[in-house]
């Protein structure tokens, strides 16, 4: 056999060299997790801030509601009824009341009870009937209580002192059946108020602290 040139052999070795391999499947696979990681990071991260942005729409300045009268006097709570108390507006004063709910996730009860507090006040003609709860939704203790037009409605037509009855109750009802709450901010429809008279309803609501 005749030597061939060593040119020749090169050239065939060249010719036989196998294409460029890929990236081993472990990289690959490193990599792509390494994106995911970052995706949801990001992802993580982002939705922390939507929601102190939520919070901080509630406004830094806050209305502080006169606490009102307290429950008609001689009138004794049913200790041994369980459920929430609820405090609605009767005559010129506020009395307290006792409702059940089905039991459920807190958005659920607090949309059941408050429910059930403007079904007495639509039954002595303060609110209007067609006034409804639309959807609870809290975030700390901040609680965003999202009504009707009508309840707004009803609300700017009563006089100042009621309305601040009418406010306090709501408040008092949500704040102490419902834990950490401790402001109530009202929307309408979904929407901020832009509401100041009688009551202002633009700004957080809270209970006057006790001396």
């Amino acid at each position: 056999m005749k030597n061939e040139p060593e040119e020749q052999l090169q050239g065939r070795k060249g010719r036989r060299s196998p294409e460029q391999a890929k990236a081993p499947w472990l990289l690959r696979l490193v990599s792509w997790s390494a994106v995911m990681l970052l995706l949801f990071t990001l992802g993580y991260f982002g939705t922390g801030l939507i929601l102190k942005w939520v919070d901080s729409k509630g406004g830094p300045q806050e209305t502080t509601v006169v606490s009102g009268q307290e429950p008609v006097p001689g009138e004794k709570p049913n200790l041994s009824q369980r459920g929430y108390k609820i405090y609605a507006l009767k005559g010129d004063q506020i009395t307290e009341s006792r409702t059940v709910t089905n039991g459920g996730l807190m958005e659920s009860d607090m949309r059941e009870v408050l429910q059930a507090l403007f079904g007495l006040l639509k039954a002595d003609g303060i609110l209007d009937p067609q006034s409804a709860v639309l959807h609870t939704f809290r975030t700390g203790d901040l609680l965003y209580l999202d009504v009707n037009d009508a309840c707004i409605r009803s609300i700017a037509g009563l006089p100042l002192p009621k309305a601040n009855l009418v406010m306090t109750g709501i408040v008092r009802t949500a704040i102490e059946n419902f834990r950490p709450v401790t402001r109530v901010r009202f929307l309408v429809n979904g929407r901020e108020s832009g509401e100041t008279k009688p009551v202002n309803l633009t700004v957080a609501w809270q209970l006057a602290r006790k001396p």
